[in-house]
């Protein structure tokens, strides 16, 4: 049996490892860290401007409370399962959509920071990008993540945030079939 708690942490860890990598005022470029990766080695003089790309208190999760006041622009994570079924050889598959929401408020006038919101929902389809996302090969605690799809959606203006969905589907298999 897969556990779901298992692809949503999966999916959490890889969001919260990646970097906003700036080598200049004009080029930016999505990161994610390896488990080696040392701060102390590494300068704002001998590297690259490193921001993570979200903090931990930006991303509101089912888990713990969460309160977006204040906040210029926050995540929120949704996982949507789709089916949990036998595959070829009767390796257990479960299908799904996690979904990260970038929102930002609505400013005075029905205005909102265009720009943050999109390239927001931008790095995050980056970094679940099915050519190069670490989720497509690496396994966590016994399933195999492949991501078939990450893509942006229209946005939903309401009264007071607007917010741009990003939907990364995805296939889990089960690595430790009986």
């Amino acid at each position: 049996m897969i556990d779901e708690n298992n692809i949503i942490l999966a999916f959490r860890a890889e969001l919260l490892e990646a970097e906003l990598v700036k080598e200049d005022e004009s080029s930016e470029t999505i990161a994610i860290r390896d488990g080696d990766y040392d701060a102390s080695k590494h300068t704002r003089e001998s590297d690259p401007v490193i921001d993570m790309l979200i903090e931990p208190e930006d991303l509101e999760v089912n888990e713990r409370p969460f309160d977006p006041n204040g906040k210029a622009l926050y995540v929120r994570e949704l996982y949507i399962p789709a089916f949990d079924a036998p595959a070829a050889n009767t390796v257990e598959v479960l299908a799904g959509i996690m979904q990260y929401s970038v929102l930002v408020p609505v400013l005075g006038g029905n205005g909102y920071d265009v720009v943050a919101l999109h390239n927001m929902a931008k790095y995050i389809r980056e970094v679940f990008n099915p050519e190069l996302s670490s989720l497509k090969t690496s396994d966590y605690h016994n399933i195999s993540v492949a991501i078939d799809e990450a893509s942006v959606s229209p946005a939903l203006v309401g009264d007071a945030w607007v917010e741009l969905p990003v939907s990364i589907s995805f296939r889990v298999y089960n690595n430790n079939q009986p």
